[in-house]
């Protein structure tokens, strides 16, 4: 059967990716993200039969993931950035309550 992927070409948001069904010959998920200082993080996906390596970009870097589980490629890297700050979010009410409570 055939796997299941988002794909989107050089967006900054997620919401603007389509859920695809693979061709028979494709095992991969794809994410690339476009690291490069001072400019927006942009990202790619799509179905692929292979894992691409990640690379060197005109002044910056290119990172690369794969996964091989249906609609595996929902969140990626803009998806990292809101789950830091809800970490750090996370952090600060735990040190408040322990603060609070004396633990």
């Amino acid at each position: 059967s055939s796997l299941y992927c988002y794909t989107c070409d050089s967006t900054q948001y997620h919401k603007n990716c389509k859920e695809v069904k693979c061709s028979d010959m494709d095992a991969y998920c794809v994410t690339a993200s476009n690291e490069i200082p001072g400019q927006d993080l942009l990202v790619s996906k799509w179905c692929s039969p292979t894992c691409p390596k990640a690379g060197e970009i005109k002044g910056g870097k290119r990172k690369m993931d794969c996964c091989q589980t249906d609609y595996c490629n929902g969140g990626g890297a803009i998806s990292a950035r809101g789950s830091y700050a809800l970490l750090g979010a996370a952090l600060l009410a735990s040190c408040f309550y322990a603060l609070r409570t004396g633990l």
